[in-house]
């Protein structure tokens, strides 16, 4: 599979969430036959396409990059808390936590420089049409 390097490599996610995105698209993660892609049909398609809802600002393809890599490590962070720990959480509750670490990891990046956190997450679409401003 065809992984951009530099997509995941510059991305300002944790280091662990980074390696197990490459684990993934390398097929070196035992994924569970419960798993069925949709729209994008595989990691690749997720991590190469452009999303134009978040448009083709500097903070929406910083939005979009990282919302990739936390939805990836937020379903492997559930996976293991159903298969290990006989626990899981509702999906609103999983997507609320997506949005949240996105949001944080995002916060953290050049084109986020001042931008409080509970604004960031209260206003993804919005950040991401905004210009740049230095």
């Amino acid at each position: 599979m065809f992984l951009p390097a530099k997509f995941l490599w510059s991305s300002k996610v944790l280091s662990k969430v980074k390696a197990l995105a490459w684990l993934v698209a390398h097929g070196k993660v035992v994924q569970s036959s419960r798993l069925v892609w949709v729209p994008p049909k595989s990691l690749e398609d997720m991590l190469v396409i452009t999303f134009k809802g978040l448009g083709n600002s500097l903070r929406g393809k910083t939005l979009w990059q990282i919302a990739c890599l936390t939805l990836i490590w937020m379903v492997w962070q559930e996976r293991n808390n159903r298969i290990f720990e006989d626990k899981g959480r509702t999906e609103e509750m999983v997507w609320d936590l997506i949005r949240f670490y996105s949001s944080l990891w995002a916060s953290c990046t050049e084109a986020f420089r001042g931008v409080p956190l509970n604004i960031l997450q209260l206003n993804w679409i919005g950040f991401a049409f905004q210009k740049f401003e230095d």
